[in-house]
This record gives structure tokens, sequence and C-alpha cells, in this order.
């Protein structure tokens, strides 16, 4: 990439649902002078770049992922000055400020969503997906009560109508081509977004359902064309601002013009356990994970994508189970440690860094029990009402209340916690160029099931990172001589010989005879 971007090499990233962070005028939710509060937290934490979730005008059907105005910051956030300020702020402290963008659809309660829907034609009458076929049977056509006699298109819930940029594949007589002048100019209103949002200081854009933005797109050609001629526009208008795809399908997205996919489901290493099918998280205690199952595909991804962008991988976000659930502080500490030493700019979800639980049973503005319960405030101390979030009677989430339950004022200055361990590996991380995103990475042995052990070099640099996340002790040999160590947990050095006992993580400098 070029050297604008040259900031990504040592990025960390810090995801906040703006929402639940920090309430600054009681009023239950959190709001943009909560982040600008915690800009020191932030960046004493170790991130130098923040993504925050949606804070848009909306009804708030989908938990602002229903947008009635993308140009207006909702009054239960604050003004479109406190976001300038925000930007001015972080930028002071060497943060940068990455948003939400929601180019696929709006809230059905959008201006331009009801002059649509109208029967006598305007200039807004094809702005969304309409179907005047009653027989086709694409899917997530709805129909409602509108003066226009036709089914429109939706993206996720039926309160968000597909925005018109075109299909692929048309196949059907009321499909547009995405080549058509009226969805190029349904194009245009989005960079028309954008280009407001650059001109009050934000760096970038985490784009929502990116690889969704052209309809009848199986191999998402026409996705990655439209991505592509954004990326040549942002290049040569604002160098250095980035795009981060929701997608999590890399060859694509990067192919696309992203800077950044995020690798979302954890596959065989966090998340998605199926014991019925003897299929394990690599990341677990009970050791039963298979390393190949994740190691193979990404080895393969990341050699065709170096250089051209970069596949991150997240604590968590707003649409999963918390990273903690079913897990102890002390086996999350290895999950930290090796996304902080993996290439790529790594992102942690706000909460993320002190255990914060999922909290069952949460379904708030379109949350869903799935997720909601990942959404709760953060919780800043054990002293102060909803645990420091808010002074309301009636914060936006329950605030979990467990004995417990985790802080930040509680973890400060604790070196057992999960929260100064946190801050140690992003201090790690940049501390150390062989541990840049940018820097080579490859297995020390592949066939190795346990420990993980892999290696990071650059030119001046190489760092070996042995992590068994198993409760099993593992002993491998160095062929090398051992410099300095970095870090020592739970492990033993005997000459050459590193044991490595239970949920351990040895990170150290080799010098190479060879």
């Amino acid at each position: 990439m070029d050297k604008a971007f040259d900031w990504l090499n040592d990025a960390v990233f810090y995801e906040i649902y703006p929402q639940s962070f920090l309430d600054t005028n009681g009023d239950g939710i959190g709001d943009l002078e909560g982040i600008i509060r915690k800009l020191d937290y932030v960046k004493w934490l170790g991130c130098n770049a923040i993504w925050i979730n949606p804070f848009y005008e909306s009804p708030f059907g989908d938990a602002g992922y229903d947008v009635t105005n993308h140009c207006r910051v909702s009054p239960r956030y604050g003004t479109n000055e406190d976001f300038e300020r925000l930007c001015n702020k972080a930028h002071e402290k060497g943060i940068r400020i990455i948003i939400d963008l929601i180019p696929c659809h709006t809230s059905i309660e959008h201006r331009f969503f009801k002059e649509s829907s109208k029967k006598e034609r305007n200039e807004y009458s094809d702005f969304y997906v309409w179907c005047d076929d009653p027989k086709s049977e694409y899917p997530h056509l709805n129909k409602r009560e509108y003066e226009r006699d036709d089914r429109y298109l939706c993206s996720f819930y039926a309160i968000q109508p597909a925005i018109n940029y075109g299909f692929y594949q048309v196949t059907e007589k009321w499909q547009m081509s995405m080549d058509s002048d009226v969805c190029r100019n349904n194009k245009k209103k989005l960079i028309e977004v954008m280009d407001f949002w650059f001109s009050k200081g934000c760096d970038g854009f985490r784009v929502d359902m990116a690889g969704s933005v052209i309809k009848s797109d199986p191999e998402k050609e026409g996705s990655k064309k439209f991505w592509q001629e954004i990326r040549e526009y942002m290049d040569k208008n604002y160098p250095g601002k980035i795009l981060i795809s929701e997608w999590s399908r890399p060859l694509e997205s990067i192919g696309g013009g992203f800077h950044l996919d995020m690798f979302l489901s954890g596959g065989s290493l966090f998340r998605g356990e199926n014991p019925e099918k003897d299929y394990y998280n690599y990341f677990r205690k009970e050791g039963k994970g298979i390393l190949f199952r994740f190691s193979d595909e990404y080895v393969d991804i990341m050699e065709r994508i170096e250089g051209k962008g970069y596949w991150s991988f997240v604590s968590g976000n707003h649409d999963q189970a918390r990273i903690i659930k079913g897990r102890t502080p002390e086996e999350v500490k290895l999950i930290m440690a090796f996304i902080m030493t993996m290439p790529s700019p790594p992102i942690i979800y706000y909460g993320d860094e002190i255990g914060m639980e999922f909290i069952e049973g949460i379904d708030k503005e379109g949350s869903q029990t799935s997720r909601g319960g990942s959404r709760t405030p953060m919780q800043w101390n054990h002293v102060e009402k909803n645990k420091g979030f808010s002074s309301s009677d009636n914060p936006y989430l329950p605030v979990d209340d467990s004995p417990d339950a985790p802080d930040v004022e509680s973890e400060v200055g604790k070196d057992d916690s999960l929260l100064e361990y946190t801050r140690k590996m992003t201090s790690i991380r940049h501390s150390h160029p062989a541990l840049n995103a940018n820097s080579h990475f490859e297995f020390v042995d592949r066939k190795m099931n346990y420990p993980l052990w892999f290696e990071r070099s650059c030119k001046d640099e190489t760092i070996r990172v042995a992590i068994n996340p198993s409760g099993q002790k593992y002993v491998i040999k160095e062929p090398n001589a051992i410099g300095e160590i970095i870090e020592c947990k739970n492990t033993k050095l005997s000459g050459n010989t590193i044991e490595l006992e239970g949920l351990s993580v040895f990170i150290y400098i080799v010098k190479k005879t060879s």
C-alpha cells in the first residue's frame, strides 16, 4: 500500500458502542462527550484508533443501523459539533476516528423512502429497489400500505429498505443494471455522505454489509467494482483515509479496495464450537482444537493479500457473544496475546479488556438475545451508580450487577488483571517492529497442533511466539540462540528447552545462526 497508510502498520483499534460507553448528561444513554472524556483511557490502553458504531439520526429499530439522516448526529448522542470536537481532541492525542458507514439501506422512516413510496414519480422513485411484478419470487421483497402498489427489497429487517445500486445479473424487468445512470447517481449520494464526514474530521469508515451493495452478485464482482471506484476516489481526494469492511472474505474485500477486513467468526479459533460434530475451539483449556483448520487457510489468504491489505483479528464485536463467555480471564489473556502478536492491526471490543460478561436475555432496539448481551454498559468502577456508566435510574441496558463483575478502576494497577495484561500486550506490540502489522509471519512448525508456535520478523528483529491455550503441558526446543525474553507466562526455560505449562505464553527474540 501507499506510504499514506503507514500508520496502519502500528495501529491498534478500539471499538466503541456509543450508547453503552459513557453517559455524561444523565439520560441513561452514552454520548459523544463520553467518548471524549475517555480518550486518555483509550490511549493509556495502547489503542491509537477508535471505531465507533452508528450515531446517526434513527428511530432505533436496529440500534442505529436504520438511519433517517446519514449526515446528522442523533440528539441522544450529541451534535455534529460534538463529533468535530471528538475528532479534534482525538487527533491531538494521536488517535484516529473511524465511523460506521451504512450504505446498503436506510430506515423505512427516511424522507427519501417516504418520497419513493409515493405513486407519482419523483426524484426518489428509484432510490430504492422496487418490484412491480407481483409474480416475482426474488427473496426479501416486502409489501406495506403505501401509495405505490409495489414491493420493496429489504437489506436485513423489513424496516431497512435497500438502496438501489443495481444488479450485477439482471434477470427480471424491474431490476436495474449497476451501470445504469440511476444507480450511479444513487452511488454519488453515498459519496456525498462520505465527503461530509471526512470534512468533519473522520479518518475512515467501517462499512456495514460491505459485500451486499450490489444485488444478484454471487461472485461479488459487482460489489468489488463498486468499492474499487470508491477507493480510487478516496486515494485521490483523501490520502491516508481508510475503508474497513464487514465482509470476512478478504480475497474479495481486499480485492475490492478495502484496506482491512475482519476475521469475524473466529472460526475454529475462538467461536463456532460444535462438540456433537467433534468441532472445538483451539483457544479452550480442554485442548481439543485442531490448528490446521485455521492455519492452512490463514497462510494461503495472507500470502495472497500481502502488501494489498489486512485481515485483522478482533477480540469481539457488537454482533457476537463476549469472548469471555465460557472462559476465564486467564484464558482470555492468551487470546489477547495472540491477537496482539499476529499480523494486521488488531481490534479490541470495548469491555473485553476487563473481561465483561455476556448478559443473557437482553433484547432491545433490534439487538436480539444473541447479541444484546454484548452491548451492555461499560463498567468503569464499582463505587458509582451503574458502575460509573450513568447516573440515570434507567440506563440504556442493564449493567452487570454480579458481585464479581469486573470494572476498570479495580483492574488498573493490579498486576494479574486482564486489563493490565491487555495493556502490556499492546505495549509489547508497539515496542517491537517485528510485531508490526506488515512484518513477516510464518509458523515455526505447522504440523504441531499444540502449542501455537510462530515467528514474526523484519530486517531488524526476529521474534518467536509460543502460546499454549490448553491445560496440558508441552515442551518445545528452540534450535537458535534465545536472546531477550519479552514475555514469560507459566513457562520455564532450561537452556533451549521451553516448558509450557497450561495457559502459557513465551515471547522471545531469537538470533539465528544460519
